[in-house]
């Protein structure tokens, strides 16, 4: 039996590091993800088409689907099937205007990491200058390319929270 157990102890505690490093790579993944949907965030607000193409894969899947909460339930999608993101993004952005000062708080984040995909899900509250809130529930579907995360889809209902 102490033949058996020597065996037994020492497997343990050479596999015990394993899964600690194991959660310190998720865990770093996890960061990486965050800050790429929070530098897409940024880029859109501060209607930088560079840094906001470059959040972005340059893929043919590559989209969105918005929900806008008006009384129409309207429905905006678009997809990158020229492969065209930086060019489509300065088109974009371009078409949005001037900076308008809002601000974005990204909260609530549920990333799954899988090999070299992801998806989070996280609420994003938006405040206008003068106070006025928008609410929506987001998702963003990423791949690893390269080395970096880039956003393949983006998902985004938005939403009047119940009083």
């Amino acid at each position: 039996m102490k033949t058996l157990f020597l065996p037994l102890v020492l497997a343990a505690i050479a596999v015990l590091p394993f899964p600690q490093t194991a959660f310190a790579q998720k865990a770093d993944e996890v960061a990486q993800i965050k800050a790429v949907v929070e530098r897409e965030t940024k880029a859109w607000a501060a209607r930088d088409a560079a840094a906001f193409a470059d959040c972005w894969a340059n893929v043919p899947e590559a989209s969105t689907l918005v929900v806008l909460a008006d009384e129409k339930h309207t429905i905006v999608h678009s997809q990158n099937t020229k492969q065209d993101m930086p060019t489509s993004s300065k088109t974009l952005i371009a078409s949005m205007g001037k900076p308008t000062g809002e601000t974005f708080q990204n909260t609530d984040y549920v990333i799954r990491v899988k090999g070299d995909a992801a998806f989070a899900q996280y609420n994003q509250t938006v405040t206008a200058p003068d106070g006025q809130k928008q609410y929506a529930h987001e998702t963003r579907y990423l791949e690893k390319m390269g080395g970096k995360w880039k956003i393949v889809h983006v998902g985004a209902a938005f939403y009047t929270p119940a009083n």
